[in-house]
């Protein structure tokens, strides 16, 4: 299964435009990541400097360009402020299994926009990589963005004690999916 999107694909939410990730964003970035508690529920730390933005910038180009993951930053239609990060990525090509992630500058939280973002992004999963399912987890005391995945309608289909390290701890997750 070789997938190739162009970089140039953009997705449509009621109030924003996702598009490719780029250097334009590394202001907002280093911004949410300084919040308190911003990155507890996310696999990566508070970047320390730009060029680690860079060397995640690359990375998601990478992966872009190998067909196994995209992203996008969600700007908002009226200002293009960064609201945030949507990204999926193949867990089983031949299952057509994709998984989603997220997150949400900490000045657009609890305003709809997760949950705007991560419709399309299920929607793009189905339609254009041809998912068969979609899976998504998030730290057991995240309830915001179980909310968020429950709206779009994922299904809590367990959980793991040991979902990912943070800080040499492991982090329990809820795990949810979403069929085609």
């Amino acid at each position: 299964m070789s997938i190739s999107i162009s970089p140039e694909t953009k997705l449509e939410t009621p109030r924003g435009m996702m598009r490719l990730p780029s250097r334009d964003d590394f202001p907002a970035i280093m911004s949410a990541s300084r919040v308190p508690g911003f990155n507890d529920g996310m696999t990566w730390d508070p970047p320390s400097s730009q060029a680690q933005l860079e060397s995640s910038l690359a990375s998601t180009m990478i992966d872009w360009e190998s067909g196994v993951g995209f992203a996008w930053t969600l700007e908002a239609r009226n200002d293009k402020a960064i609201i945030g990060r949507f990204g999926i990525r193949v867990e089983d090509r031949d299952a057509h299994v994709w998984s989603i992630g997220f997150w949400i500058h900490p000045t657009f939280q609890s305003q709809g926009y997760a949950t705007e973002g991560a419709t399309e992004l299920v929607k793009f999963g189905f339609q254009s990589l041809g998912a068969q399912k979609i899976e998504a987890a998030h730290a057991k005391w995240n309830l915001s963005s179980g909310r968020v995945l429950q709206k779009i309608g994922m299904k809590r289909v367990g959980e793991t004690h040991e979902g990912f390290l943070k800080n040499g701890e492991w982090v329990a997750e809820y795990v949810y999916e979403i069929s085609r």
